[in-house]
């Protein structure tokens, strides 16, 4: 067993100050591949937090202390073969310290700065000397913000790991990759995917997957199927085209003990290329008797079992993820950028996790400064006739231009969240008797290029109305 004491809290915005050290002067990095840094010596002191393991079984290292327990003054942890990987990396994060560098002893951890198979004092050295350049990195790092604490470590971890943030497959995960340099890391795809839209990170091509339709999972089995049924039990038969009479049919049809005989005319058919051909194949499905000319493919979960048309699949982009200039400045100055888009932009979509926090902490300063804010929820239903003709994945497409169109109709200051059908807006310093404008020209517009009449519906309107948003925040917890 290990335990964790809490690490110093920074009295100021409710910060954590990394190793209790101050930070080193901010630097400019816009438009530098690389910050400069002071030159360092190397290091003549380490604190190593022992996980899973004896502290007494351990070599006696000059200049090397060990500790039973996480303190503000740990330099790294040393994780031996008793330790739990999951609890370890939880540890961490409750106690605010994901980024220390981690030497891993057990030989399967999913992140490790160093690895070592035998504990020696020459491989101790040898590890303190790989995870070193990190440990120094993360002197850099002035503080870590309260505020958007998960997307800044996700930064923080490029940083002073000088490594790409890289997508690797996991078969054991509903959505079959994993990111290894962040583990014990709570994180999502939509958050790396709004720090590369903010320019925080770059992104570079993975894999293209499909998602079942019905619980977004991409562990799906692909398979060639009954267009009727959706039966992979298919097999091709050949057709035969008679020359004489003209007559095609599958060959079973044909066949009269060891001859081939045309069931139209009852002609004998003797030779291949004289008196018949092979004009091609046909699907028939062993289970429903279903025969077509054409192969359908389709997926069937591996999680929840349901079948998704190919036409249906929506399919996701994964990504390996760079640090940008902008990303290492956002590092060393130890706060991201602004959460609202630049004056003179449409409104931001952002993903319905960040929305749910904002719009939770502008209910607070609504109560604070009485100033109003309005939720609407805006849901464009497509049609079942137009679900059909389109497919979902057609129809996912154009809720996301939906959004988008809803967006550029909008302040620069309001946010918004897509998922399916439903929009979610969050209008700023509005009190509620202005919302009907704004459904007006939504509405039309919506209406004019999507051939889609929207509904609206505002989930909070203020101090004005007894509904609130954590009262009605189940809606949009559904919606995604």
């Amino acid at each position: 067993m290990w335990g964790f004491s809490k690490g110093k809290q920074n009295g100021q915005s409710g910060a954590v100050t990394i190793g209790g050290r101050k930070p080193v002067a901010e630097q400019n990095t816009r438009g530098s591949n690389q910050p400069t840094r002071p030159v360092r010596a190397p290091r003549t002191s380490w604190h190593l937090c022992v996980v899973g393991g004896d502290v007494e079984n351990l070599p006696p290292v000059s200049g090397i202390t060990y500790e039973r327990r996480l303190s503000k003054n740990t330099d790294a942890l040393l994780a031996m073969p008793g330790a739990n990987p999951s609890r370890m990396f939880r540890g961490l994060w409750a106690n605010q310290r994901s980024l220390l560098p981690v030497i891993d002893a057990i030989g399967n951890l999913p992140r490790a700065d160093a690895r070592i198979r035998r504990i020696t004092e020459e491989t101790l050295r040898e590890a303190l000397s790989e995870i070193e350049d990190a440990r120094n990195l993360l002197d850099d790092i002035p503080e870590i913000p309260s505020e958007q604490r998960e997307e800044f470590l996700v930064l923080a971890m490029a940083y002073s790991r000088q490594q790409q943030i890289t997508a690797q497959w996991a078969p054991h995960k509903p959505g079959v990759t994993a990111y290894p340099t962040l583990t014990g890391i709570p994180f999502s795809n939509e958050r790396l995917e709004n720090l590369a839209n903010d320019g925080l990170l770059q992104r570079s091509f993975f894999q293209r997957v499909h998602e079942c339709s019905h619980c977004d999972s991409a562990r799906l089995i692909a398979q060639e199927e009954c267009e009727s049924c959706h039966s992979s039990n298919i097999q091709s038969l050949p057709l035969i085209h008679h020359y004489s009479c003209g007559h095609q049919g599958l060959r079973s049809q044909f066949v009269q003990g060891e001859r081939l005989v045309c069931p139209k005319c009852n002609e004998r058919l003797r030779h291949y290329g004289v008196d018949y051909d092979i004009s091609g194949d046909v699907t028939h499905c062993n289970d429903c008797g279903h025969q077509s000319g054409d192969v359908e493919v389709g997926f069937t979960c591996m999680d929840c079992g349901e079948h998704t048309a190919g036409k249906d699949a929506a399919t996701r982009d994964i990504y390996h993820y760079d640090l940008t200039a902008d990303g290492r400045q956002a590092v060393l100055s130890g706060a991201l950028p602004g959460l609202l888009g630049q004056i003179g932009e449409p409104a931001r979509i952002i993903s319905v996790e960040e929305f749910d926090r904002l719009v939770i902490i502008e209910g607070r300063r609504t109560r604070r400064s009485n100033r109003p804010h309005v939720v609407l929820r805006v849901t464009l239903q497509a049609s079942s006739k137009q679900i059909e003709r389109l497919g979902m994945a057609s129809i996912n497409a154009l809720y996301k231009q939906a959004a988008e169109v809803t967006a550029e109709r909008l302040r620069d200051s309001d946010l918004l969240a897509w998922r399916g059908p439903q929009i979610y807006v969050l209008m700023p310093d509005t009190p509620p008797e202005n919302v009907q404008v704004v459904v007006n020209k939504l509405s039309s517009s919506l209406h004019d290029l999507f051939g889609i009449d929207p509904s609206f519906a505002m989930l909070s309107g203020g101090e004005e109305t007894d509904v609130t948003v954590e009262a009605n925040w189940s809606d949009l917890s559904a919606a995604a």
